[in-house]
């Protein structure tokens, strides 16, 4: 398969992230609202009259609730403009990727030639579902293993280590040079740029600052001199490697990107930041969830025809401590290429966002270094693993 030539990155926004577990400020924003701020700063920031707009492809936790069906299009149509437009709501554990692959897919096959892609993740708002809830025991047992661990986490990422050979005390120093890295880039100011403010109704229309909620890691370290082992796999016992330490909490967070046909940007007057050099999907085992990064990582750079020396930023989902490491000794890629920034050990998991988050950071750190290729890649419970390769001009 030949890489993509002629879908361009036009601009990249996020929200300031907000750790549900600590119960972020975004929690006093409607998901609604969130989702129209973020999307409003897009095209505010790139300039362009929001009718040309043809498209936007939003990811989400749920569609219900506070959430609400075809939620792209509803923010659109009443906070955007008051144009309506095609919409489509995809409700997929980390689908803002699967979002922007369907953007790029319907561009190149002419459904349009100016698309959004975005991902919401409010869980403060809006909650969330247990991750195995609705599991089907009847397809759990042709891999083998029971209904939860088809969809643990928990169990996956510490399959993966005793697999890997991945021991706590890399674990913990990975988790910890997350939350260094991201707070070092915060401190500097380096994620202004992909930031858009976003406005707390709930506390007399104040301005949330552009600064990320970044916990401390030195819970990591005491835990580790005091020999105490938090178990991130319910099942316990003394061998375990992965605790609660190494995974990373749920954060509250909108991400959109703004992707045009090369021809269109050039009639808009428009300078593309990046373009798409190709996609992968694989799958893998369900009890290896997070396996699969590797594989689609792979396929990426055969698509594209880079090498893993050519690869100047590396993304990989932070979810589990461990899939970032098991790839890095898998690809070989060095650990300064390889989340630079810090991920969401640091900053929190996006959930359906991620991918566009993951996007936006990689596209920024690339512009601020230098850099020419980027890969970013997610993986999902029940063994997906999406990858993108993106290259500036």
């Amino acid at each position: 398969m030949s890489a993509i030539t002629d879908a361009v990155v036009i601009d990249a926004v996020r929200s300031p992230m907000g750790t549900s577990a600590t119960g972020g400020p975004l929690r006093l924003v409607h998901p609604t609202d969130l989702l129209a701020q973020v999307l409003s700063g897009l095209v505010n920031r790139v300039g362009i009259d929001p009718t040309e707009i043809e498209a936007v492809i939003t990811a989400c936790s749920a569609r219900e609730a506070k959430h609400s069906p075809a939620i792209g299009r509803r923010v659109w149509h009443g906070a955007v403009t008051s144009q309506p437009l095609p919409a489509t709501a995809i409700e997929v554990a980390g689908s803002s990727e699967l979002a922007t692959r369907i953007a790029v897919q319907g561009l190149l096959a002419g459904t349009y030639q100016v698309v959004i892609a975005a991902g919401i993740q409010s869980m403060c708002s809006a909650g969330a579902r247990p991750r195995w809830q609705g599991s089907d025991p009847r397809t759990a047992k042709q891999f083998s293993c029971n209904a939860r661990e088809a969809n643990s986490a928990a169990i996956a990422a510490e399959a993966m280590a005793q697999r890997c050979g991945i021991a706590r005390e890399e674990l913990d120093a990975f988790a910890l040079r997350s939350f260094d890295r991201a707070a070092a880039v915060n401190r500097a100011g380096e994620f202004n740029r992909e930031v858009t403010p976003v406005r707390l109704r709930g506390e007399g229309n104040t301005e949330c600052g552009i600064s990320d909620e970044i916990a401390t890691g030195e819970y990591l370290v005491r835990d580790h001199r005091s020999g105490e082992h938090r178990s991130f796999d319910a099942r316990g016992g003394s061998d375990l490697q992965v605790n609660q330490a190494h995974a990373a909490p749920p954060a509250d967070c909108v991400a959109a990107v703004l992707i045009m046909s090369e021809q269109r940007a050039r009639e808009l007057c428009l300078t593309p930041r990046a373009r798409f050099r190709s996609f992968a999907l694989v799958t893998a085992a369900p009890e290896f969830a997070c396996a699969g990064t590797t594989k689609a990582s792979l396929v990426a750079m055969d698509r594209a025809g880079v090498m893993a020396a050519q690869l100047d930023h590396v993304e990989v989902n932070e979810a589990l401590a461990v899939v970032p490491l098991a790839w890095q000794a898998a690809v070989g890629v060095h650990p300064e290429f390889l989340n630079p920034r810090g991920g969401a050990i640091a900053l929190g998991d996006a959930g359906p966002a991620a991918g566009v988050r993951q996007l936006t950071t990689m596209l920024t750190a690339l512009e601020d270094t230098g850099g020419r290729f980027g890969l970013s890649v997610n993986w999902k419970l029940g063994g997906a693993a999406a990858a993108v390769i993106i290259e500036r001009p």
